[in-house]
């Protein structure tokens, strides 16, 4: 599976012009945010609150063409649903490592030197 859609975004970039950077780095603002909520909701064994989350990012990845990341998002929240949280850590340390992949792509496509996001976020 590729990770970003290229073609959704170029599409993008052609629509939004210059606000096409503050949407990168929205995604990568919120995206980060969002992982802290469902580490809080895998430690909390909240399920609901890991499914709704991981649907939002699921959403969220899909709308930026990152594919691969929006699949991780959707096991999240396959797991939430069925309260299956045992190994869950693990799942969400995938999905964090596959955003730092997603990150570094779509970097590498903008073909820009100092990127958009300027760190890859850590992984546990």
């Amino acid at each position: 599976m590729q990770v970003i859609d290229v073609t959704l975004l170029e599409e993008l970039r052609s629509v939004m012009g210059e606000d096409f950077q503050n949407l990168l780095s929205t995604f990568e603002g919120d995206t980060a945010a969002r992982f802290k909520l469902l580490e809080a909701a895998a430690e909390a064994g909240d399920g609901e609150a890991l499914r709704s989350v991981s649907h939002t990012l699921k959403g969220s990845a899909l709308g930026m063409g990152a594919t691969a990341l929006s699949e991780h998002f959707l096991g999240l929240e396959y797991r939430g649903r069925e309260s299956r949280l045992d190994g869950i850590a693990l799942e969400i340390a995938n999905a964090q490592r596959c955003f730092g992949e997603t990150l570094i792509q779509i970097d590498a496509w903008l073909g820009a030197a100092d990127g958009f996001h300027g760190k890859v976020p850590s992984v546990k």
